[in-house]
This record gives structure tokens, sequence and C-alpha cells, in this order.
């Protein structure tokens, strides 16, 4: 379930279509982020979310694709069966309580358990990869650090208290701790999941240096 800027696009899309003898990834659209799908599905208000605007906008849409999405879910759910079901999207952390009980009560008749896993980063660190992601998409003009700070009890309590604090791990992320600093093989290792031959990708890495991100931020402003 996230959080944002801990390689989370690396995972979703060295997965994507994974499965063998153990593990199936969903296959909800063509899209291995699972962020979207998740909370439409299961938000009171999904068509309030900004990434939901042109179906918001388009007669039927947000119907549609709701049901597209309820019939994926179901047929990866099939696809599973005595297999583990791995779902990934950092959107679902901002699900409210009701909405993660929803989801937990879609899950839970098809499943031994429903676990939650989510690399955390430090505070500092977060705020200062969200910020350059930002600067880099030309939308940040001001600096503003405190409305970057994201509050971890508001983000990871309620899974505990909807999903069972045992069922809920929380991960340091720290590519210094990572075999090879790769967060894609770290995943894996923890879940027991073997990639054999399959190449990770790696994805959405900033590469930019201070002195890139003080030249975009002036010219955004």
């Amino acid at each position: 379930v996230g959080m944002h800027k801990t390689g989370t696009t690396s995972i979703q899309n060295s997965l994507k279509s994974f499965e063998n003898d153990t593990f199936v990834y969903a296959r909800l659209g063509n899209n291995p982020n699972h962020s979207v799908q998740i909370y439409s599905l299961f938000a009171d208000s999904p068509e309030r979310h900004p990434l939901n605007e042109n179906r918001r906008n388009a007669p039927g849409g947000m119907a549609a694709y709701l049901e597209s999405v309820g019939r994926d879910l179901a047929n990866s759910i099939s696809l599973a069966g005595s297999r583990t079901l791995l779902i990934s999207g950092e959107l679902i952390g901002y699900l409210d309580e009701a909405g993660l009980a929803k989801l937990r009560d879609r899950l839970a008749p098809h499943f031994e358990s429903v676990e939650i896993v989510a690399y955390v980063r430090a505070p500092l660190s977060y705020m200062t990869s969200a910020f350059q992601q930002m600067v880099r998409g030309g939308r940040r003009t001001v600096l503003g650090f405190d409305r970057l700070y994201r509050s971890y009890r508001d983000s990871f309590e309620k899974f505990d208290r909807v999903f069972g604090r045992s069922n809920v791990s929380l991960w340091k992320y720290d590519r210094g701790t990572f075999a090879g600093g790769d967060v894609v093989q770290d995943f894996c290792g923890r879940i027991g999941l073997d990639l054999g031959a399959r190449a990770v990708e790696v994805v959405n890495e900033s590469k930019t240096t201070r002195e890139m991100i003080a030249l975009m931020f002036q010219y955004n402003r």
C-alpha cells in the first residue's frame, strides 16, 4: 500500500502479469499499479478523485469503469485459487476506514488471510523526493515544505484497526540495507517470491541534481 516514493513503480512493473505455483499478480486492466482501480472500487465517492476526472465527465463513464474493475478483480481472485494474490497500489492508503473495511470484506471469503505491507520512508527523505518529483512535473512553484509532510499515524494506524495489527507489516525504506540497493529484490525476498530469470524493471528513479532542481523550480515560477 505504498508509501509513495518507495520504489513501488519498480515493484509493480517488475511483477506485472507474474504468476507461478505460489503467487499471482492481480490483473486489473493494463496498469500494474492498482491504485486507481482499488481506490475507485471501495471509496465512497471515487468520481471526486482527480485521476477519475475524465470518467466523471463522460456519460456512464464511472459506472462502466467500476463494473470493469470489479470484473477484473473477480477474475484475478478466481485465477489465484489457493495461491497468494498480490495487489499493489499507493492510493489504497488514502481510503478511509469504511473503504478499507469494504476491501477486507471483499477479499476475506476467498483467502485464509489478508496481509498489508508498506515501505515507510523517513520524513525528510520522503519530503525531499516528493518535492523533486513535483518540481520535475512542473507542479511546484512555492516551497511550502510543511504541506509535503504526511501524517504517518493517519496513513497507517487505520490498517491496524481494520485488518488487525498482526496482519500489518511496515518496512523501513532504506536502499542502503537492500541487497544491491534493489527494492524489488528486497520485496520479493521478504514475501518469499522467486523472480527466477525475470528481469527487474527500475522505473521512476531520479538522477536529478540539486542544481537541476533549483533551475527547474525557478523556471516553474
